[in-house]
């Protein structure tokens, strides 16, 4: 079914990926203020925001009577439903698409769509394999599941999968990649819990996040600058990475108690940040666009 209705489980067969890690992160020092926008399906009960372009095309899903993608663009809203149940997670700055579908049987299908042409992307021997992200020369990104192997993160470039696997995590899963090749992502340890995961120059890096139990990395720009989720003992926040220091986002109509919050998936060169928050008191969910005060 579609990819456990929007949070991850899935694999691919290549290379592996890595083999030690080191970590980053500090505390927030001059952190970035935000101007939100929502962003929001009409009769949705959930719309998530999850790629956004320096054109500030932004793409998605929405869920109504069922699942469909979504593309923005100069603020017109267009529902993408190649298929029956479709997630569009990808843009990048030639409007191609990546995301996912589901075909009505058997796992969750990649798919990229470049000028119209639809391209299925299958793990060999994969059960499920799903795209989160798309660079500018089309290299994508994901996860894929296997009866034997669990869920594992891959890149797909030149017509060859790899696989990007966490050294002894037991599920990786990979959201994001930049023009240079970086792949942020988050893993699971042995000991549970999500950890954030920047791979860049042949090494992953694991991202500590201040004051958070579980983390998610879903998006990276050129510029290295990396967002994603952060959960407290109490709250979870979106966070944006940029300059070796943290910012932290919470659209200001979301609920914030637990898994409740504010999820930033998406990040543009401009540090435009799109994402999802739960809307206090009716729990929907609402895709945002964040703009950091000052810009465009």
């Amino acid at each position: 079914m579609l990819a456990d209705k929007i949070l991850r489980t899935l694999i691919v067969f290549g290379m592996l990926l890595g083999a030690a890690f080191t970590q980053e992160g500090r505390s927030v020092t001059q952190p970035v203020s935000f101007t939100y926008v929502d962003i929001i399906a009409p009769n949705a009960t959930s719309t998530r925001a999850q790629g956004i372009n320096n054109k500030r095309e932004i793409v998605g899903g929405f869920v109504s009577d069922d699942y469909d993608g979504f593309v923005v663009q100069n603020g017109d809203f267009t529902t993408y439903d190649p298929y029956y149940v479709t997630w569009v997670s990808g843009v990048n700055s030639s409007g191609e698409l990546a995301g996912y579908y589901y075909p009505g049987f058997g796992g969750d299908q990649a798919f990229v769509s470049s000028q119209g042409v639809i391209s299925t992307l299958t793990y060999p021997g994969a059960t499920s394999t799903i795209a989160w992200g798309i660079n500018d020369a089309g290299d994508v990104v994901g996860q894929y599941l296997s009866s034997d192997s669990g869920s594992q993160g891959f890149l797909y470039s030149n017509g060859e999968f790899t696989t990007i696997d966490f050294p002894d995590a037991t599920l990786t899963v990979a959201e994001g990649v930049n023009d240079s090749g970086d792949i942020v992502g988050y893993y699971m340890p042995s000991e549970g819990g999500y950890n954030s995961f920047v791979y860049k120059d042949g090494a992953f890096r694991q991202l500590v996040v201040p004051g958070c139990v579980e983390s998610g990395a879903f998006g990276i720009n050129e510029l290295g600058d990396v967002v994603g989720y952060c959960r407290t003992g109490t709250a979870t926040y979106g966070y944006l990475y940029k300059d070796g220091a943290f910012s932290f986002l919470s659209d200001p109509n979301a609920e914030s108690n637990g898994i409740l919050g504010t999820y930033a998936f998406g990040v543009n060169d401009f540090d435009d940040v799109v994402g999802y928050y739960t809307s206090r008191g009716s729990y929907y969910e609402y895709g945002f666009l964040a703009i950091p005060a000052g810009k465009r």
